[in-house]
């Protein structure tokens, strides 16, 4: 009995492993794919030490989040990567000490409606786990115009899209769609410089406004952080998909 009931446990993990590593791949399809397979170099006792914060069921969690809403998990994890350092404990202050964008995603008050919190637990996110957070993460997607309307997020591009600016994504997902404007002259410019004002850096050219191609710039640099190649390689080890990796097509 015992024999029998070892033999049922491994027949169901291997199972599990193979259910984990079919989502994956539908999400990829579903989101475009990915890029050709990016060598992390790192070993998984190295990857799982610069992610310990981050626990296997934290990564399946993240799949399943990814799989329902037509996105690449490595992509997902690379706009993490840029947000936050894949840092729950992450936070942005304003030079008044408040904190203005917190968490895996840094979240603000304007996207505290979204993840189905107040303001007061808003603040209060950096002190929780990536578990914690996940489930956040999981409604502010689910509840964005993009997603209601069944679109893909074909690329890391655009779910950095998606998490920067939502309301703007009816203006399309090119690399040339303007994300961010400081020029009251143009067609994109939407009566305040502020947006453009706090996330300069991305405008490396000066041109005074922010597309999604610049976007994709930034990721390209956030792919060859330490982090992101261990957290990408803690993915490929749960998932059991070597090749996994971030979709970042030409900007």
């Amino acid at each position: 009995m015992t024999n029998t009931l070892r033999w049922v446990g491994i027949g169901m993990g291997a199972l599990f492993g193979v259910t984990i590593v079919m989502l994956v791949r539908s999400a990829r399809s579903a989101s475009g794919g990915g890029s050709p397979s990016l060598d992390t170099g790192l070993t998984s006792d190295e990857a799982r030490e610069l992610t310990s914060d981050w626990t296997d069921e934290d990564f399946k969690t993240l799949v399943d989040i990814t799989q329902r809403y037509k996105m690449n998990p490595a992509d997902l994890g690379l706009v993490m990567g840029s947000e936050s350092g894949l840092k729950a404990s992450a936070v942005n202050r304003n030079k008044e000490g408040y904190p203005v964008a917190v968490g895996l995603i840094q979240l603000t008050s304007i996207a505290s409606g979204a993840a189905g919190i107040t303001e007061g637990q808003r603040v209060e996110v950096p002190t929780w786990t990536v578990a914690e957070q996940l489930p956040l993460v999981d409604r502010v997607y689910s509840n964005m115009a993009w997603t209601k309307a069944g679109n893909s997020y074909d690329h890391a591009g655009v779910l950095y899209f998606a998490n920067a600016a939502p309301a703007h994504m009816s203006r399309g997902t090119t690399p040339d769609t303007v994300v961010y404007d400081s020029r009251p002259d143009s067609p994109t410019y939407d009566g305040s410089s502020a947006n453009y004002d706090g996330n300069r850096g991305f405008d490396t050219a000066g041109k005074g406004y922010i597309t999604v191609g610049d976007l994709i710039d930034h990721l390209r640099i956030v792919v060859d952080k330490p982090v992101y190649r261990a957290w990408l390689q803690r993915l490929r080890d749960v998932t059991g998909d070597s090749a996994l990796s971030p979709s970042l097509p030409s900007s």
